[in-house]
């Protein structure tokens, strides 16, 4: 089973290359999971307390697909990034894909392994996040207020 996701992913990037994509000035990589709901006898229930898969998804330059990894519903979205993502850069770097320049994701990789990890494979790295704090004391700056 393993060659044949082996084969695929491989077959995946042939395409992209075909398509022009590596031919980008900048790389940019988006990582996220998403949500598949679904009523799949092995699928387990999701934060959103509907049944379903959870896979982590990476898409380059916004556009395209770049490599997909399955799990199951009740997956935790910080589990196991670090080895997904060593996954996808071992994948480009095989591939003998150039360096990437930018990746993107939501605060689940706010993990400092995922961070020392990136560091050493990216030019930048943004990762958003929601800060209650930050979100309270900007309107009274904005404002003026104390």
């Amino acid at each position: 089973m393993l060659y044949k996701l082996k084969k695929l992913e491989s077959l995946n990037i042939d395409i992209l290359k075909k398509l022009g994509v590596f031919k980008s000035d900048k790389l940019t990589i988006d990582y996220d999971n998403t949500i598949i709901f679904n009523e799949k006898e092995d699928s387990k229930m999701t934060y959103k307390r509907n049944y379903g898969y959870q896979p982590g998804v990476c898409t380059i330059n916004e556009e395209n697909i770049l490599y997909i990894e399955n799990r199951n519903g009740n997956s935790d979205a910080k589990s196991f990034q670090l080895d997904t993502l060593k996954r996808v850069f071992d994948l480009l770097d095989s591939q003998k894909i150039k360096k990437v320049h930018n990746f993107r994701a939501d605060a689940a990789s706010y993990q400092y392994d995922v961070i020392s990890f990136l560091q050493s494979k990216v030019d930048n790295f943004y990762i958003g996040c929601r800060n209650s704090y930050v979100e309270n004391i900007f309107p009274k700056l904005a404002s003026g207020k104390k």
